[in-house]
């Protein structure tokens, strides 16, 4: 298996006359944080947009684990691991960071009935306890 969990090349997205994400190339390992900055209108939204398959690139490629997706449809690539979220999504606003994350976790262990269960202590999963601490977000009871 690669390494490349993700990867652009020469990736284009025009509007008309408007070129809103011009020819970005990145790749991303396993196991790496690897963030994507800029200014407002930069076009970062949008290069999401096409990595998630909300639109289709005017030209270039995009991998996933080492096979082309920028043909799939947004619910195929969401099968395969690659999503979109936005800055504002939250699916249960009066749970802590803490009680989000067990629910995921609840949910990929139980399947879609895992959301309406007791989801547990953050404890009994290591890799939530390394999420935390990675984002600093440890402290958001």
């Amino acid at each position: 298996m690669t390494d490349c969990i993700l990867s652009t090349d020469r990736l284009t997205r025009s509007f008309g006359g408007l070129v809103a994400v011009n020819e970005v190339s990145f790749q991303v390992a396993r196991h790496e944080v690897f963030g994507i900055v800029g200014p407002n209108g930069a076009g970062k939204s949008t290069l999401f947009d096409l990595i998630a398959g909300v639109r289709r690139p005017t030209s270039g490629r995009i991998e996933a684990f080492g096979r082309r997706i920028e043909t799939l449809a947004a619910h195929e690539r969401c099968w395969r691991g690659i999503g979109r979220t936005f800055q504002t999504s939250q699916m249960f606003p009066e749970h802590s960071v803490v009680e989000s994350l067990l629910s995921v976790r609840a949910a990929m262990q139980r399947g879609a009935t895992g959301w309406l269960r007791r989801a547990g202590d953050p404890a009994d999963d290591p890799r939530i306890v390394d999420v935390l601490e990675l984002t600093g977000l440890n402290g958001m009871d």
